[in-house]
């Protein structure tokens, strides 16, 4: 039963295995995720749609903007990387009709402003490339893509293991003190202390 570690991390989701990978490849601290069911993922990242999104939707100065088109590059590096299955299918946003037009030009605007690669394509390229959907433009956003999250999930937690870090499957925490920096689980023992 382990005593202390320096950093506790909730939730073995995606976001928490990719934090505990990554904290304990930079740090030589002790990491620790609890998790309340009874293995990582179960929740809402085993229930999302998998997409890479490219980044064309916020403006640039948004973190959420800069995080999405760091992060897309991260994770297509870390799927080839750690063999995860991934396709960089890239995306068509559709104008159907001729007053459609003008959002679309305003999205492959914010989008090349992101420093994302776009390209409008007329109704024939779009029907060349997808002849099954109607629409009279479309912007082609070729850094989109999907990949296979259950694998990334466990390629993350197979990882961080490897770099020891711990996951600790606890039904219940119990006992949150802030100023003490402690945490009660009956999976980690009364009190443990967490270390700044």
């Amino acid at each position: 039963m382990m005593e202390k570690v320096d950093i506790a991390i909730i939730g073995a989701g995606v976001v928490g295995l990719a934090l505990a990978y990554s904290i304990s490849r930079q740090r030589n601290r002790s990491v620790a995720v609890l998790e309340k069911n009874r293995t990582y993922g179960l929740d809402t990242s085993s229930r999302n749609s998998q997409v890479i999104h490219s980044g064309i939707y916020y403006p640039s100065s948004m973190l959420k903007t800069q995080f999405c088109i760091e992060g897309r590059q991260k994770l297509y590096d870390f799927c080839r990387a750690y063999q995860v299955d991934y396709n960089p299918t890239g995306k068509l946003v559709l104008a159907c009709h001729p007053a459609e037009s003008g959002k679309l030009e305003e999205l492959r605007q914010q989008g090349q402003a992101n420093g994302v690669k776009l390209k409008l394509l007329s109704a024939k390229e779009r029907q060349q490339l997808e002849p099954s959907i109607y629409a009279f433009e479309a912007l082609l956003v070729p850094e989109s893509g999907i990949l296979d999250v259950h694998q990334l999930m466990q390629r993350l937690y197979l990882l961080s293991g490897l770099m020891k870090s711990f996951l600790i499957f606890t039904p219940s925490l119990s006992n949150w003190n802030t100023p003490a920096k402690t945490i009660s689980s009956p999976a980690i023992g009364t009190n443990s202390k967490l270390i700044p």
